[in-house]
């Protein structure tokens, strides 16, 4: 489901540039502090370009082969 909040949406759409692939992003914690990332399929790439984009404050990634879908993290605040 895409954001239907502009700031939001537009944020996605940044994420999504960056990591090549089409990305759903959800900001969580109290003090708006982490973005959570998930692309649809196994996107190792996709990651590793986030990852050289944010440098440390890009979290870490998994894949779940159940829902087939690759989720990321930034940290804002580190």
């Amino acid at each position: 489901m895409k954001a239907t909040n502009p700031i939001l949406a537009k944020m996605e759409s940044i994420i999504s540039n960056i990591a090549g692939v089409s990305a759903e992003i959800a900001i969580l914690g109290a003090a708006r502090s982490y973005i959570s990332i998930m692309m649809e399929g196994q996107q190792v790439a996709a990651c590793e370009r986030l990852a050289a984009f944010f440098g440390r404050n890009f979290d870490s990634y998994e894949y779940d082969e159940e829902l087939d879908a690759t989720y990321a993290g930034i940290e804002l605040n580190k």
